[in-house]
């Protein structure tokens, strides 16, 4: 089967499904080829949803069926590096803004 394709991804992971997606967006012409060998979803230690990448999931018009998936939000994470015992920890939303941001989104489901 010959196909041709405007632009070619090759990986469909984070960047690559992102960049698809506002490229059929701002262009619905393109024909957007993605390349992905792995199977998804899958467990993978790493893919967490941050805070931060609610805008951009909006932005492609698919924030709806994420947060309709119940897809946990990391707003910090603590790390420990090698054996020692100190404890690093991150705030990638801090609680006051979590809390402002989700009493915002009841008001608004709510009007």
């Amino acid at each position: 089967m010959t196909e041709n394709f405007d632009v070619a991804i090759i990986g469909g992971g984070p960047a690559g499904s992102t960049v698809g997606s506002l490229l059929k967006k701002y262009n619905s012409d393109l024909k957007v080829l993605i390349l992905e060998r792995e199977c998804f979803p899958r467990d993978h230690v790493g893919e967490s949803l941050l805070p931060v990448i609610s805008a951009v999931l909006d932005e492609i018009g698919v924030w709806d069926k994420i947060e309709a998936a119940n897809f946990p939000v990391k707003i910090g994470a603590t790390y420990r590096w090698g054996r020692t015992k100190d404890l690093w920890d991150f705030e990638f939303l801090p609680e006051a803004n979590l809390m402002t941001n989700l009493a915002r989104l009841s008001i608004q489901d709510n009007e």
